[in-house]
């Protein structure tokens, strides 16, 4: 069973075979989020050609996998990256990674894949993935557009971030205890005071009401 999680990609070693189509949107992608990125291919897109001349994260290798050394290329890899058609090749690479304990991005056999590079978005600060683990690339596409366009015209969720957001650093500030903070966080949540301006997507007044019941907090007047 797959588990999504988020990785901080800049202590990651990425892998990827092949420098067409895909290979470079999965290229860029990891290098585009931090992480160092070896391209193997006999050609590389000019987009590749292009990026590795501007960053020193990026390096291109021009080989088959078929015969070049894999075991010196993968021996400090985190993730494979495979996208050649050829299934030679393929079962080569696999081989390898598995070799050098690396995880492997198969783009073109979703079910033996065990990285999932899923669609992804940004919205006022509020991050989704979408996959179908590849049964359908464009329903997934279309998840990710519908989950966007609610996001965006939720104001109410994007007033309780705000607000939200600002409480946690305040608290931080004058409650040092952890396990006193956690329990603080549901009971600005459960004030009718808080959800009522989130509603009215009043982040001062949500920010006024969160501020009152940490400061109660904090100066010992509630338990």
């Amino acid at each position: 069973m797959r588990l999504p999680l988020w990785i901080e990609a800049k202590a990651l070693n990425v892998v990827v075979f092949g420098g067409g189509k895909v290979g470079t949107r999965r290229a860029l992608k990891f290098l585009d989020a931090g992480a160092r990125v070896t391209v193997v291919s006999l050609e590389f897109s000019d987009e590749l050609l292009k990026a590795a001349s501007a960053s020193d994260r990026l390096c291109l290798i021009k080989g088959d996998a078929r015969t070049i050394d894999l075991d010196s290329i993968l021996k400090d890899a985190h993730i494979v990256v495979i996208a050649v058609p050829d299934e030679e090749a393929r079962r080569i690479i696999w081989e390898a990674a598995k070799r050098n304990n690396a995880l492997v991005n198969d783009a073109t056999d979703a079910e033996a894949t065990e990285v999932v590079v899923p669609y992804e978005a940004s919205v006022n600060s509020i991050r989704v993935a979408v996959t179908t683990e590849g049964k359908s690339g464009v329903t997934a596409r279309h998840a990710l557009q519908k989950i966007v366009k609610l996001l965006e015209n939720d104001r109410e969720l994007a007033t309780m971030l705000e607000a939200l957001w600002w409480a946690k650093r305040y608290m931080k500030s004058v409650i040092p205890d952890g396990r006193a903070r956690f329990p603080i966080y549901f009971e600005i949540e459960r004030d009718p005071r808080f959800m009522e301006a989130v509603r009215r997507g009043d982040v001062e007044e949500a920010k006024r009401v969160a501020k009152e019941i940490i400061d109660a907090h904090a100066a010992g007047r509630k338990p």
